[in-house]
């Protein structure tokens, strides 16, 4: 963990997805910045809704911002979305950590097109079958990060 401590990490931002998006993703991502400095954000999404939240916060100052005008509806078949979603917010905050621009993507949107979208386009690591999704949740000794906290 050390060495995350002294490396740059970027996150490409859907902040488009989720409820109340753009502005909670912003939020977070604020939150997050202030807990790890280090951290560095791309935010995918309507350019003219972002630019007011990211230039209100100072420390987001040096985030980048990536328009596009296509959102994955909360409702969105994930078969529907792998074919007519890689121009939306997703779509790029995934092309991006496939380009190599960024490390990981974060998404608050629609489950199922997330983890279709991302088996597709960034291909699991060799061993791996079906991708997971981890949260942290904290506990008496610090946090835990738990798996395959899906729908199961």
């Amino acid at each position: 963990m050390e060495l995350l401590l002294t490396k740059s990490i970027h996150l490409s931002l859907d902040a488009m997805g989720g409820d109340n998006a753009p502005h909670i993703i912003v939020d977070g991502a604020t939150q997050s910045k202030i807990r790890h400095p280090y951290l560095k954000f791309s935010f995918f999404g309507n350019k003219c809704k972002l630019l007011p939240l990211i230039r209100s916060s100072e420390i987001l100052k040096d985030s980048e911002i990536i328009h596009t005008d296509e959102i994955i509806d909360a409702n969105e078949k994930p078969s529907i979305a792998v074919r007519k979603g890689r121009n939306s917010s997703m779509g790029m905050a995934i092309q991006s950590v496939k380009s190599g621009k960024a490390n990981a993507i974060v998404s608050a949107g629609n489950t199922g097109a997330l983890m279709a979208m991302t088996k597709l386009f960034l291909r699991p690591i060799e061993g791996i079958n079906r991708p997971a999704i981890a949260a942290y949740f904290p506990t008496i000794r610090g946090e835990s990060c738990m798996l395959d906290l899906g729908a199961n």
